[in-house]
């Protein structure tokens, strides 16, 4: 992820801790949510920037407006209140917390999910738009080209690993 954005470490941890503490904690969560989706909105949405868009109205990595937060909230308290954040989804408040924000957006896709279906899930996202349901559709395709290259060349390397030829 570091190769591709400008996402450091500490971020990264952050949003991977985030996203198992949801498997954990809603664990059928993992059937219609997975990381490939998340990175693909990660990316069409802000190329994993932390921003301020659509006028200051939506905030973060994956660009949540505050009624979506709010109507979340509502529905899985029990998730924020775990990770201890009842704040206003106020950009002070979410520019910080990586978790916050990628746990926002699964929670927000997989009730997206359950109530429009899985065809309808991506372009309601954005509001129903087909062009960003393409978009996204199109980077999580090449998301997992790029997984599947990572595995096997992973799976076929046989020589010894050179530490001052790695990097």
């Amino acid at each position: 992820m570091t190769k591709f954005t400008e996402l450091d470490e500490k971020i990264i941890s952050e949003m991977v801790g985030g996203l198992l503490f949801l498997y954990k904690e809603i664990p059928e969560i993992i059937d219609k949510v997975s990381a490939i989706e998340l990175l693909a909105i990660g990316i069409v949405e802000t190329n994993f920037k932390n921003i301020k868009g659509d006028n200051g109205n939506s905030l973060g990595y994956f660009q949540i407006q505050a009624p979506t937060y709010w109507y979340l909230k509502y529905e899985y308290l029990d998730i924020y209140e775990n990770i201890d954040f009842l704040l206003p989804w106020y950009w002070d408040n979410v520019e910080g917390r990586a978790d916050v924000q990628i746990i926002t957006a699964a929670l927000y896709l997989y009730d997206l999910k359950i109530r429009y279906g899985e065809e309808m899930a991506y372009s309601m996202y954005n509001g129903g738009s087909e062009t960003y349901e393409d978009k996204i559709t199109y980077t999580m395709s090449w998301l997992n080209v790029k997984y599947d290259q990572y595995t096997s060349s992973r799976n076929t390397f046989q020589g010894e690993i050179i530490p001052e030829k790695a990097f």
